[in-house]
């Protein structure tokens, strides 16, 4: 059974998503925010697997899909 959990982003995601909003940058993952995600996650469910993660970056959060 797959369930969503939200997570925020990190403080490095946010600059990335503003410099996207604000000037037109890219819009992509930091190499550091899958490990951000998993920590969060494990504090909350220690057993649970990522299925996947939407960007919803009006609320500079982390959709997760978890298993």
């Amino acid at each position: 059974m797959v369930n969503e959990i939200t997570i925020p982003c990190s403080a490095e995601q946010e600059d990335v998503i503003a410099d996207h909003l604000l000037y037109g940058g890219e819009l992509g993952i930091l190499p550091d925010e899958r490990a951000w995600i998993r920590n969060h996650l494990h504090r909350v469910n220690p057993h649970a697997k990522v299925i996947g993660a939407e960007l919803d970056i009006e609320n500079a959060k982390w959709i997760v899909q978890i298993m």
